[in-house]
């Protein structure tokens, strides 16, 4: 599959791969850590955006964590190892959604 933008090619290969390169929204949940310092190691990790990092757990004792990552997911589970992780959730993106990504970085570069 080949991916057009502006009148170029801006992506090929199989459209496994096309999904793979692009962003992924992940939620984990975490204990023996603070939603601050959480917050702080993910925001860090190149390629991470949206993040969110909520108390959670009845008495407070765990961290919810919500982020969109485009790229590598191995820095994020490395800071997410930081805490006790109970919970990880990688959602990857539709064809669709991977499409409209790969414009939009086409319109970031011009």
């Amino acid at each position: 599959m080949a991916v057009l933008a502006a009148g170029r090619v801006v992506a090929s290969g199989a459209v496994a791969d096309l999904r793979l390169a692009t962003t992924r929204r992940i939620a984990a949940t975490l204990s023996r850590i603070t939603a601050d310092r959480l917050h702080a190691l993910l925001s860090a990790v190149d390629g991470v955006a949206d993040v969110s990092v909520t108390a959670a757990g009845a008495a407070g004792d765990t961290v919810r964590a919500l982020l969109t990552v485009r790229g590598e997911i191995d820095p994020v589970v490395r800071a997410l190892m930081a805490g006790t992780l109970h919970d990880l959730t990688v959602e990857e993106p539709d064809l669709e959604e991977s499409v409209l990504d790969l414009y939009a970085r086409a319109g970031d570069a011009s």
